[in-house]
């Protein structure tokens, strides 16, 4: 059986994406990491809704198009003549996996709709999540200094008109290598703590592959939870108002309409 899950208690207040108070309950009932698309939870919750390892990478049939939720409205075109930046944030370690190919399939929409697209895929550029002294918040002074690296990726982060993260739920939450990216990079003084919010104005969408079907996922309430850690906690606490977070369920089961169906969802996220 798997276990129940349980706050996690492991991250520090030195976070951009909430206040310094503590971390969010990135819980889940168990993770799936094995030779598939590695996607989802990969739980048992009690329900009877057993995922497991290995996973279809094509085949099978989806059980649903997946769910899409969003606040906020477009702020406006960029004035002609100016180059649009889109920023593909990628968080899985295999290229072959379902998360690959749904960053794929988002890349060609982002390009689609005009956008000029940075692909930031952490595992392949070898992102170090781990947060040091060098990137630690300084609470006094909001105009620290930080790594060389966390201000590259703050340059991206800047650049881009559009953010689109694409990864696997594990424990309910994004992988230990994209949350690592947001406390590093997403820090004070860049992304929240200025009166003026320096990150307004962008445009915001988490795409994510859950294991669990949606009737699974929605009855337990993970759908609510989730989007209120990624667009509440995250995308809105650093003043990006239009945010949406999409979930591709039954991810191990997923098959080539999924793929489509949140790729058109982003493309009406676009629109």
């Amino acid at each position: 059986m798997s276990p129940a899950p349980t706050p996690s208690t492991g991250a520090t207040p030195s976070t951009g994406a909430t206040p310094s108070a503590g971390a969010t309950p990135t819980t889940g009932a168990g993770t799936s990491t094995g030779t598939g698309a590695s996607t989802g939870t990969g739980a048992s919750t009690g329900t009877g809704a057993s995922t497991g390892t290995g996973a279809s990478t094509g085949t099978g049939t989806s059980t649903g198009a997946g769910t899409s939720t969003g606040t906020g409205t477009s702020t406006g075109s960029t004035p002609a003549g100016e180059s649009r930046t889109a920023l593909l944030v990628v968080a899985h370690p295999r290229t072959d996996s379902l998360t690959a190919e749904l960053a794929r399939q988002a890349q060609v929409r982002l390009e689609s709709s005009g956008f000029t697209v940075d692909v930031l895929d952490l595992y392949r550029e070898d992102f170090d999540p781990r947060l040091g002294p060098e990137d630690e918040p300084d609470w006094a002074d909001r105009d620290k200094t930080y790594s060389a690296e966390v201000h590259a990726h703050m340059r991206r982060v800047e650049a881009a008109e559009v953010m689109v993260m694409v990864f696997p739920l594990w424990w309910f939450g994004p992988p230990a290598i994209l949350k690592g990216w947001i406390d590093r990079v997403w820090n004070h003084g860049f992304a929240y703590g200025r009166s003026r919010p320096r990150l307004a104005g962008k445009r915001m969408f988490w795409l994510t592959a859950v294991s669990y079907t949606e009737a699974d996922f929605t009855s337990l309430g993970w759908d609510r939870t989730v989007t209120h850690v990624l667009r509440t906690g995250i995308s809105e606490y650093c003043g990006i108002a239009d945010a949406a977070v999409h979930f591709l369920h039954d991810s191990l089961n997923a098959d080539e309409s999924a793929v489509k169906s949140a790729a058109g969802a982003l493309e009406e996220f676009l629109a």
